[in-house]
């Protein structure tokens, strides 16, 4: 913005003049989950409803920027696989690095690319991953995804009429080079329930000998603390706080 022709305050409003701010992208789709690379933050993604809606097709896309945000791509690898013989919203996506992303949704429909999400003519840029069978019915849902740098992935999976759970496996060595999509059920895998419905959001940090969850559910916001042992010997949940709203 122009000097002197703005304000900005992070406890109020913000006030940005006419033709200040540049479109760089308009999706014809509704944006429900960006990731934003955290250690390459040129690197994002974007997902979320299909863009043309039934009665038997549900066409989807992915959106990607290797730029940070000055321009994005519209990827369309998802065209004619199985994730568009439904009303599927993709909800939850991560950015690992400058190859690896991971981007999931309702029923447990998960893809994941290993070169930046560039399609190429040999192969498709983005892959399916299989979660268990189980899982893969209308009250499933993925709503958060957190990877470690021990590339363990942390699913924040909702169910309809049940507690929301984490669901957590081990990601293959090889999956920089596979095009040919993978089961979460051949790797080392897990879950441990919450103690509430309505899993929303979640983000992680490591240490030494742990992996921490900030994960927001239901009416709380929590930590959980899980050991990084193979598979985990423990999750405890720690600092939890009731969220409040005002409407």
């Amino acid at each position: 913005p122009m000097t002197d022709s703005y304000a900005f305050d992070v406890n109020g409003p913000i006030h940005v003049n006419n033709g200040e701010l540049t479109i760089t992208s308009q999706s014809n789709f509704e944006i429900l989950a960006i990731s934003v690379g955290k250690l390459q933050s040129n690197y994002s993604v974007a997902v979320g409803t299909p863009y043309t809606i039934g009665p038997s097709s549900y066409k989807q896309k992915i959106l990607y920027t290797l730029n940070g945000g000055e321009t994005w791509t519209e990827n369309y690898d998802l065209s004619g696989t199985t994730i568009e013989n439904a009303n599927i919203y993709l909800r939850a996506a991560f950015v690992y690095d400058s190859s690896l992303s991971i981007v999931a949704g309702d029923r447990a429909f998960a893809f994941y690319t290993y070169n930046g999400g560039l399609a190429t003519s040999a192969a498709k840029a983005w892959q399916s991953i299989s979660f268990p069978n189980y899982m893969q019915n209308s009250n499933y849902s993925i709503k958060s995804i957190y990877i470690n740098n021990l590339k363990r992935l942390f699913a924040g999976i909702d169910v309809s009429g049940s507690n929301s759970f984490i669901y957590w496996f081990d990601l293959a060595p090889n999956i920089y080079t596979d095009n040919n999509g993978f089961s979460t059920t051949s790797l080392t895998n897990g879950l441990f329930t919450l103690d509430a419905s309505g899993i929303t959001a979640m983000d992680g940090f490591i240490n030494d000998t742990n992996t921490g969850l900030w994960i927001t559910y239901g009416s709380n916001i929590a930590l959980i603390n899980i050991d990084n042992s193979t598979p985990p010997a423990s999750q405890t949940i720690t600092q939890k706080r009731s969220l409040y709203s005002y409407k």
